[in-house]
């Protein structure tokens, strides 16, 4: 790289704002998403989460299917609607 070019990116940012930025990086605090160190807490189940979900009745949902089969092409030994 050419000295000039050294040069120009000395001159953009003064020593006073390139201090501020370095002494802002040296003492940020540590990302939140990292873990500590030292023993962890055990798991304890059965705290937090949501229960299991139960199977839901369907039973009138198969009686609703079955009646509108039965009212568009008639019941299991209903011939009128037969062309």
């Amino acid at each position: 790289m050419p000295a000039s070019a050294v040069q120009a990116m000395v001159d953009a940012i003064d020593d006073k704002t390139m201090r501020a930025i370095v002494e802002e990086q040296r003492h940020r605090p540590e990302p939140s998403g990292w873990l500590k160190p030292g023993p962890s807490e055990p798991v304890v189940r059965g705290t937090g989460w949501a229960p299991t979900p139960k199977p839901e009745d369907r039973s009138r949902q198969f009686q609703m299917f079955d009646d509108m089969v039965n009212y568009w092409a008639g019941g299991p030994n209903d011939t009128s609607k037969l062309k």
